[in-house]
């Protein structure tokens, strides 16, 4: 996670082009954190603090939302050469679609987190929801929507704390807001194919079997959809109505069950077996195990029996 200085030097990541002179350029300066470094593959999150704003007429490279943050405040737009002003107010949203061209213009300071999903990233999270030629987006200004907001702020919450969970709980969450941004916004309606019955048992186990494979590595949610066939998006859903709990809880439920095992081996210290099973570093471990055990690990290999000696070993 990039975390900057807070000046209008820093700019944008996110890339718009300028109507005026046909070339591609940053959105915006003012950048204070992006999750650029974090490898979120087709997911951008910024957050920015601007003294005023005033752009040429852009178009939208991906599917954009706007997370007003901070005071409310007037903004000028400009579409399809119809001028207006709104005041925004914090929690509201705007969604810009990719492809669809304003201008924007307040003489306001302005407190903003940015959520850009590329048009792959939400094809490919909707793939089996929806007939995606059929969708019409309808560009939306200062709204309010809560689950996008919530959302919205627990990805930037991720963003500014370095995504210590992973980028698994990030993709899931920009995936989440994928659906619902085409379901709201979208003109159309979620198909009705394996809604009720959760994955099927070839599905169920594909997924499973693929997550306990893969424990050590960064697990995706879009690879355990892919090993069940269906789409991010689609396999969330159907994976809790299966299970009774996310795909995200359950990897989760896995490493810590996977690391009590070689708990109990005594082998190898906790840093070691942090990354054996896939967490973060050692402390993002044993914040899990706890969270999950009730108690730390050492602990834990304590009340099982270990002998002092291997005890010593887990240091």
């Amino acid at each position: 996670m990039e975390l900057l200085q807070q000046t209008q030097e820093a700019w944008s990541h996110e890339s718009v082009l300028d109507r005026s002179t046909g070339k591609l350029r940053p959105l915006a300066s003012g950048l204070t954190a992006s999750s650029s470094s974090l490898n979120w593959k087709g997911v951008l999150v910024e957050h920015h603090r601007l003294h005023h704003y005033d752009s040429s007429e852009i178009m939208w490279v991906n599917h954009v939302i706007l997370l007003h943050l901070g005071p409310s405040f007037e903004m000028e737009f400009e579409n399809d050469g119809e001028i207006y002003r709104k005041e925004l107010q914090p929690g509201q949203i705007s969604f810009y679609p990719a492809l669809t061209h304003c201008r924007h213009r307040s003489l306001q300071p302005t407190e903003f987190a940015l959520i850009s999903l590329s048009p792959e990233f939400v094809s490919i999270a909707c793939c089996d929801m929806f007939a995606l030629d059929s969708i019409k987006w309808a560009r939306q200004t200062g709204i309010s929507d809560s689950y996008a907001e919530s959302v919205c702020r627990a990805l930037l919450k991720e963003t500014l704390g370095g995504s210590p969970t992973g980028s698994m709980y990030a993709q899931s969450l920009a995936t989440s807001l994928a659906g619902h941004l085409a379901s709201q916004y979208g003109g159309t309606e979620v198909c009705s194919q394996q809604t009720n019955g959760g994955l099927s048992a070839s599905q169920l186990k594909r997924s499973i079997e693929f997550v306990h494979l893969n424990l050590g590595e960064d697990v995706s949610l879009k690879k355990m959809a892919g090993a069940a066939g269906l789409s991010p998006f689609h396999f969330a859903r159907q994976f809790k109505k299966s299970m009774g709990f996310s795909p995200y809880q359950f990897v989760l439920k896995q490493r810590v069950n996977k690391a009590k095992q070689l708990l109990l081996k005594g082998e190898k210290n906790l840093a070691e077996i942090a990354v054996d099973v896939g967490f973060y570093d050692q402390s993002h471990f044993a914040q899990q195990f706890r969270r999950h055990c009730g108690i730390t690990p050492k602990k834990y290999a304590a009340q099982c029996g270990l002998t002092k000696a291997r005890r010593e070993r887990l240091s």
